[in-house]
């Protein structure tokens, strides 16, 4: 897809990797990009910002939502899967697509950086305002000096050498973009190399 306006030219002398030269121009504006999600619609960035069509949700919905996109790679890797805890009876406000393509995001990470058999555990729960969605893996786990900047564009592609498996590294880039948008956060924790990883989402609960 052409992009909205004119780009710079690229420079045929730079040493800069494709990748470092994608993240430049990732920072410049205006542009678009489209990236294709697991269920086959494009999900459409411009200038960084990603537009919500904001509803009251039932999480649990966007939790089931996101299993089922997931299990696809979950079920081919040979993982289990437990989902556990509930919303007790919360609503949060967002965009359902948006907030299943964050999870699927962090459910297919814990996918590919888990050796085929392993266990991904999915949890869910509520404290007082606030909702927390943890995804935990008992895969290959996140170095200390990288966990700081596994949100950066193109860090997940380092994290193994293996490029095929390891992708492009923009799906947490965009988890943390839609999690932010939505008023909430998410932080990462690893106790190192084959200590497993998990994600832990928190987003504010609708007050009724």
């Amino acid at each position: 897809m052409p992009p909205d306006s004119p780009l710079p030219p690229a420079n045929p002398a730079s040493s800069a990797g494709p990748e470092k030269r994608f993240s430049e121009l990732f920072e410049l504006a205006p542009f678009s990009i489209q990236i294709l999600a697991p269920d086959g619609r494009t999900l459409r960035v411009t200038r960084g910002l990603i537009q919500l069509d904001r509803t009251v949700l039932d999480p649990m919905a966007i939790v089931a939502g996101a299993v089922e996109q997931a299990r696809p790679l979950v079920e081919a890797r040979r993982h289990v899967l437990c989902v556990d805890g509930d919303a007790g009876g919360a609503r949060i406000v967002g965009d359902a697509n948006r907030l299943v393509q964050a999870l699927v995001n962090l459910l297919n990470n814990a996918a590919k950086y888990t050796p085929p058999g392993g266990s991904i555990d999915l949890s869910v729960a509520r404290q007082g305002t606030t909702l927390s969605i943890r995804v935990r893996d008992n895969g290959l786990g996140i170095d200390a000096a990288l966990l700081p900047h596994v949100f950066d564009l193109f860090t997940q592609a380092e994290r193994s050498p293996d490029r095929a498996q390891g992708g492009l590294g923009i799906g947490l880039a965009l988890v943390k973009t839609i999690v932010t948008l939505h008023g909430g956060q998410v932080v990462a924790s690893s106790d190192g190399p084959g200590a497993g990883s998990e994600f832990t989402v928190t987003l504010p609960c609708v007050v009724q």
